[in-house]
């Protein structure tokens, strides 16, 4: 009777293990290395391909991240935030973000007509890589790039964007708490 609970026991771990739903471990976490972006020369990243099937997360507008009052009359630039769909999977799957995760955030212009607002032209793309062994540091880093630009040097590795991350993002230096789905499985 102990064997047949055991193998049951097996079986219904292997089963849960399967699916994602089983906890996640350090362990498991360490051997999931994503590769969702190509380097050129000089270690330059290339810019990401293919945006247009990547996971929508969540938009705002005239976000500074500063405790500063909002101004209706100068609402500031809309930006567009997407993950990887391999890297979205990943999460949906474990509730982590494993190494090679890559969020582009589209940086847009905020036109105003006819008593509302809408988004203009792209002014570029800032790419948020969390890759331990590139950035042994803080394990994550950022690229920007202008519009029209392909290809594009990491920022210094203690940059504006990584030391605010660290200090007001909801979960592993990502701001979560921006993207209501992402926030909920987290919860």
């Amino acid at each position: 009777m102990k064997a047949i609970f055991a193998v049951a026991g097996l079986a219904i771990t292997m089963a849960v293990t399967a699916y994602g739903m089983a906890p996640t471990t350090a362990a498991a976490v360490k051997t999931v290395k994503l590769q969702l972006v190509k380097f050129g020369e000089d270690n330059a990243l290339l810019r990401p391909e293919g945006l247009e099937n990547w996971v929508f997360l969540g938009t705002t507008m005239g976000m500074t991240y500063f405790a500063d009052e909002p101004d209706p009359t100068r609402p500031g630039l809309f930006s567009s935030v997407f993950i990887a769909p391999e890297a979205y999977e990943h999460f949906e799957r474990m509730g982590t973000f494993a190494d090679g995760t890559v969020f582009v955030k589209v940086v847009r212009e905020t036109v105003g007509e006819e008593g509302g607002f809408f988004m203009g032209d792209e002014l570029g793309i800032e790419v948020h890589v969390k890759d331990r062994q590139r950035f042994p540091k803080h394990g994550y880093n950022f690229y920007f790039f202008p519009a029209g630009v392909n290809e594009a040097s990491a920022m210094p590795e203690d940059n504006a964007c990584v030391a605010c991350h660290a200090e007001n993002a909801a979960y592993d230096n990502v701001f979560t708490q921006f993207y209501p789905k992402m926030h909920q499985r987290l919860q």
